[in-house]
């Protein structure tokens, strides 16, 4: 097992820039999908009848669901960076550390569905913030940029998974489980 005393300060700030960037991303996620379901009737992807008159809040949340993924992408982006950064770092150590590798594995494997939430938050953004544009609940950005993420079955089911990836990092970080003692091999 490698010791506290054996990991460089870089691999600290790398290790500290992952937790932190992996909190923002897990909170802003939590956040982002409470102001976005604030907007539709319980149990279903319609706006709420009381919104489709009032196009300020739906404009606000929508306002706000795209300045919450500034820090959010860019906190993704982050962990992204330390974990290639540690994974490579670690790389003899992944065999001995079980779940440090499948929370590696975790993550890796969503990198393409949150690659497209991040795509899709990208454009929100320009649209809002660059261009100006105020979206309201029959604007073509709403529909083209926004309710995709909801309406499309595939993309909804997939963001799910990749939360209870998430979920499931958190718990394999705390737990630690298939963790076998290391010793440094001779010669290595």
């Amino acid at each position: 097992m490698i010791k506290y005393t054996e990991i460089s300060n870089l691999e600290r700030f790398f290790v500290a820039l992952l937790v932190t960037g992996f909190m923002i991303w897990f909170g802003g996620t939590i956040i982002r999908t409470a102001l976005a379901y604030d907007l539709f009737d319980t149990g279903t992807i319609s706006i709420r009848q009381d919104l489709r008159q009032d196009q300020g809040t739906v404009g606000y949340n929508i306002y706000l669901f795209a300045q919450a993924s500034l820090y959010t992408n860019i906190a993704y982006a982050f962990c992204l960076v330390s974990i290639i950064f540690l994974t490579i770092r670690f790389r003899k150590v992944l065999k001995y550390q079980g779940w440090l590798f499948m929370s590696i594995v975790l993550f890796l494997l969503n990198l393409p569905i949150e690659a497209y939430y991040i795509f899709l938050d990208y454009a929100l953004s320009v649209e809002i913030f660059f261009n100006n544009e105020f979206v309201y609940y029959t604007s073509p950005i709403f529909r083209k940029l926004f309710l995709v993420r909801f309406e499309n079955i595939v993309l909804s089911i997939l963001k799910g998974i990749s939360f209870m990836s998430a979920i499931t990092i958190i718990i394999l970080c705390i737990w630690q489980p298939l963790r076998k003692e290391y010793r440094e091999e001779l010669g290595s």
